[in-house]
């Protein structure tokens, strides 16, 4: 009988099985959380460039037309329907927004310029494309230094995340869905911008 212990506490059979069972879950929770890691930040890459290609083709025009039927570079209303391309594969028809702001600057009588506190004009699109005006808001955070008669267009998309469906489990434990935003700021190139036709 000590002989036959002996024997077993030396045998190697079933070794690797207990070592699988034990590094096969962690392998896995390895492997969804790098793909979710990896959507995250390609959804937030998508945000960014969205923004800053619709703020790049709405400081280019010379003037603005505030409504239309969305087919020309210069209605406001045609960047709605453009940052839905932008977006894919990003589900933002149901789970985005954007909102496109133009804001100015005041000199006071001693020669110091600074930001109006409310934008000059704003314009909210959802993620259907449907783009209406009232996008008013303050000042958004890391704006640009002005300069004298100056102005500024701030366009800022919002996306809600979801996580992958098999990660959303501990996602939810880490705090759910979550809205990305992004800002970009554009100085007009050619007009000021500050009327829409």
């Amino acid at each position: 009988m000590p002989g036959h212990i002996k024997h077993l506490i030396r045998s190697d059979r079933g070794v690797a099985a207990i070592e699988a069972a034990m590094i096969l879950p962690i392998m896995i929770f390895f492997i969804f959380g790098t793909i979710e890691i990896y959507q995250y930040f390609r959804a937030a890459a998508i945000l960014d460039r969205a923004a800053f290609s619709v703020a790049d083709g709405i400081a280019m025009q010379t003037k603005l037309v505030g409504d239309g039927p969305c087919n020309a570079t210069d209605h406001l209303c045609t960047y709605g329907v453009v940052v839905g391309d932008l977006m894919r594969p990003v589900d933002y028809k149901n789970k985005g927004r954007m909102t496109i702001r133009l804001f100015g600057t005041d000199t006071d009588a001693s020669g110091v310029t600074s930001w109006t506190s409310g934008s000059v004009w704003g314009w909210t699109c959802a993620g259907d494309g449907n783009c209406l005006p009232g996008a008013a808001g303050s000042l958004p955070s890391g704006i640009p230094a002005p300069a004298p008669k100056d102005t500024l267009l701030v366009v800022q998309v919002f996306q809600i995340y979801e996580p992958f469906l098999i990660t959303s489990r501990l996602w939810s434990s880490l705090g759910g869905s979550t809205e990305l935003s992004t800002t970009a700021f554009y100085r007009p190139r050619f007009e000021d911008l500050k009327t829409l036709n």
